[in-house]
């Protein structure tokens, strides 16, 4: 029984996911869009509190990647339309506004 002690004990100080490894598996995750675009949307993740130093790999799997995973789906589809709106107000005033002007819009309007 002593000896499954250390072992249970050994078990939670031993088998934490790092930084680095939580970093690479959520690149990894989404190999589809830039590296750096998603190294940046794992930072401000960090910087807000939603993943912290030291979670062990069981919490990382059955708690957080899931919901981590979730969340950045959607801050990609929120970053997706707004470039998307960017990119169609500027075809649409292609040619007929100034680019300054294109540009106050898009700030005023979309980056809110």
């Amino acid at each position: 029984m002593v000896n499954n002690y250390y072992i249970m004990d050994d078990y939670h100080i031993d088998f934490k996911k790092s930084k680095t490894e939580i970093y690479t598996e959520l690149i990894e995750r989404f190999n589809e869009y830039n590296s750096d675009y998603i190294k940046k949307l794992i930072d401000h993740l960090y910087e807000r509190e939603y993943l912290i130093e030291n979670i062990s790999v069981p919490g990382w799997y059955v708690f957080i990647s899931n919901e981590i995973q979730l969340i950045i789906k959607k801050i990609i589809k929120k970053d997706t339309g707004l470039a998307y709106q960017r990119l169609l107000i500027y075809k649409l005033l292609d040619n007929k506004v100034q680019l300054d002007i294109i540009r106050l819009i898009i700030e005023k309007y979309i980056d809110n």
